[in-house]
């Protein structure tokens, strides 16, 4: 891990601070913040990865159902969806199929299944319905940041265009 001496932390805090009118504005000791959705139908769940998402630095909102999300990422652009496997009324499965058939041409949200199954076949499944990658319950927070690093895109900057919850396929 990269480690800054005080010396260092001291100039990034001014420059934080005081920012000349051209001067980028460094901040090393902050992680890559995102906007996150949770998509849980147990509220003590959504509560546990609400906490762990905050810990490591995102926002995020949460909704209990697979409906609720639809109607939420209508309202607004996500990095990163975390979506529960199994929900009553419509699952993570066909939601995502919801999500990816009304997306538009090369674009897609990046969806990350929360599952207690380990089996091949149910990551097989998360992968046929759309989704990009996927944590195992109960997921551990190293695990999640590991996870979300890697689809994370980094945060917007002059340089950069601005961060969304769609991903441009190739």
């Amino acid at each position: 891990p990269f480690m800054c001496s005080p010396a260092l932390n001291c100039v990034v805090n001014d420059a934080d601070r005081n920012p000349g009118p051209a001067d980028p504005v460094l901040s090393i000791s902050e992680p890559p913040r995102g906007r996150i959705l949770v998509v849980d139908d147990n509220p003590t769940n959504r509560q546990v990865t609400l906490h762990q998402l905050e810990h490591l630095g995102h926002d995020a909102d949460t909704v209990g159902s697979g409906p609720d999300a639809l109607k939420m990422l209508e309202e607004r652009q996500y990095d990163v969806i975390l979506m529960d496997y199994e929900m009553p009324d419509m699952d993570g499965l066909e939601t995502t199929r919801r999500l990816r058939r009304r997306e538009a041409d090369g674009l897609r949200a990046v969806v990350i299944a929360m599952t207690a199954h380990t089996m091949h076949k149910e990551r097989q499944d998360c992968l046929e319905a759309g989704m990009d990658d996927h944590l195992v319950k109960p997921v551990q927070i190293e695990q999640m940041r590991v996870v979300i690093d890697r689809w994370m895109r980094p945060p917007s900057s002059p340089c950069s265009p601005p961060s969304s919850s769609l991903k441009r396929i190739r």
